[in-house]
């Protein structure tokens, strides 16, 4: 049996990363899919005037809430799904969780990096972390500064060198 691991946190960048591996259950025939969702590590100035009773509360509900949406297109797809809440840095949380449930492999929505890439820092950590295969889904557009900015800035940059040539 194929078990993707699909960490979501509720994004549309996530929910792209869930159909993906939907798509690939499907076409595998008899597969299993792992939603993991990590919440971060309190601060001890939170952790401080917050019982330990009432974080993990919030956790749980923050979890259940970002998994929702993907464990209802997991089910109606008709393929087996579990839902599972980690804490601590994500990449490290994800590469642990890995590491103890041997998935076939991962699957996760990956912004637009910053700059000309799309792969972003999460998921370079993930394929440094796991010797798991690591499959990124573009899950979104850049952003408006992301788009005009790059381009102009270097439109700009050119304009400035061919003056200085002249």
């Amino acid at each position: 049996m194929l078990k993707i691991l699909v960490p979501v946190n509720g994004s549309e960048c996530a929910l792209k990363a869930v159909d993906a591996a939907i798509r690939d259950a499907l076409e595998h025939g008899h597969a299993s899919i792992q939603l993991l969702n990590v919440q971060p590590l309190m601060t001890r100035h939170v952790s401080r005037f917050v019982g330990a009773g009432a974080c993990e509360a919030m956790r749980l509900d923050r979890a259940r809430a970002a998994m929702a949406v993907a464990a209802r297109r997991v089910r109606s797809a008709g393929i087996p799904c579990s839902t599972h809440m980690a804490r601590g840095h994500i990449a490290a949380a994800i590469a642990g969780f890995a590491r103890r449930e041997s998935p076939d492999r991962i699957v996760i929505g990956a912004q637009p990096a910053a700059g000309l890439g799309w792969r972003g820092r999460l998921v370079d950590q993930l394929i440094k972390l796991t010797p798991v295969p690591v499959q990124s889904v573009s899950g979104g557009r850049r952003g408006w500064a992301e788009r005009v900015g790059l381009p102009a800035g270097l439109a700009g940059g050119l304009a400035v060198v061919w003056l200085a040539s002249e």
